[in-house]
């Protein structure tokens, strides 16, 4: 390994953004802008048949409740015909869905059951039924699913 990246991963990247993580005004507005300008990523992925095998592990949870359905579709047409599909769905253990509901209401934020809206970060949690019904529309099929380490994991089928 370079030295100077081994030097930076071991002795920087750990404190690295103490006392720096303001982000100014102007950087702010171009990154706004830059990604006023690009695709929506996942719900939008420009690839039609092209992999062997698809795999979205901890990301779909950052997406809100209308976006997974694009996504998921998404996620399906970018596999070949008959290519698996892996994909996770972080299940909402220790946290009190009703209780996050409440509190971002009470902030006056545009949440719906299943979104966890805090000051620092989101999620989503949809429930199972909904997942169900989102992976039937967009023709994916299960295969072999499984609960462990926090998640919903569904090896499906285009």
């Amino acid at each position: 390994m370079n030295r100077k990246l081994e030097r930076f991963d071991v002795l920087y990247a750990p404190v690295y953004d103490e006392g720096r993580g303001a982000i100014s005004e102007s950087h702010a507005a171009y990154v706004d802008r830059m990604l006023r300008e690009v695709s929506r990523r996942l719900q939008s992925l420009g690839y039609v048949g092209v992999f062997d095998a698809v795999l979205c592990v901890d990301a779909l949870e950052n997406l809100p409740p209308e976006d997974w359905p694009a996504a998921l579709t998404a996620l399906r047409g970018a596999a070949k015909p008959a290519a698996p599909v892996y994909l996770t769905v972080e299940l909402p253990e220790g946290i009190d869905l009703d209780l996050a509901y409440d509190t971002a209401r009470a902030k006056g934020w545009p949440v719906v059951p299943g979104e966890l809206a805090e000051d620092d970060g989101y999620h989503y949690y949809p429930s199972r039924d909904t997942v169900l019904g989102w992976l039937d529309d967009a023709g994916l099929e299960i295969v072999e699913q499984s609960d462990g380490d926090g998640y919903w994991h569904l090896l499906l089928a285009a």
